[in-house]
């Protein structure tokens, strides 16, 4: 057996990992509890770490997804964090209406759903703020008080809190 990413490796060796994601350009990406995040070249040399020096507002990050615009979107210990990879950092918190701590992220039929303390939110693109800018956060009507795990089952999006699972389905309704 030949080790994989040996570098990656003695980097993570003191830290606790969260969660991972492959972006489409076949890099890895490895959340981590308390120091970011690394994203790791296809022979599993470490091409960037991503944590507060880099721009993130917190270092705990809990679970990584990639959209169709190819950015990584981060489920912060607060906010929301999309990272267009060679780019700066978007911040979606309470300034954009998002509130409580982030706990996990997924897509149905196009938008981009987080689940927090405060419940369930859907991020909205504004047009009228401008192209990239422009989302907001907006709580779904009927979700329960804390929403800690989501998963996208064909054209519905299934959650837990509050001590039971709902269903949301594609138009966007509990």
């Amino acid at each position: 057996a030949t080790p994989f990413a040996p570098a990656a490796t003695a980097w993570l060796k003191s830290k606790s990992m969260s969660s991972g994601c492959l972006l489409h350009d076949g890099r890895l990406v490895i959340t981590t509890r308390a120091d970011g995040l690394v994203i790791l070249g296809r022979d599993g040399a470490i091409d960037e770490i991503i944590d507060h020096e880099a721009g993130l507002p917190e270092d705990v990050t809990r679970q990584a997804l990639t959209d169709r615009e190819r950015s990584l979107w981060l489920a912060m210990y607060g906010p929301v964090a999309r990272i267009d990879v060679d780019s700066p950092v978007s911040l979606f918190d309470s300034r954009r209406g998002l509130t409580g701590a982030a706990y996990d992220l997924a897509r149905l039929a196009g938008h981009l759903y987080v689940a927090t303390d405060h419940g369930l939110f859907a991020l909205e693109e504004r047009p009228e703020f401008g192209a990239r800018g422009g989302d907001v956060a907006r709580k779904v009507d009927g979700s329960p008080p804390s929403v800690v795990s989501l998963c996208a089952v064909g054209d519905e999006l299934l959650f837990a809190g509050s001590n039971k699972i709902q269903r949301l389905d594609h138009e966007g309704k509990v």
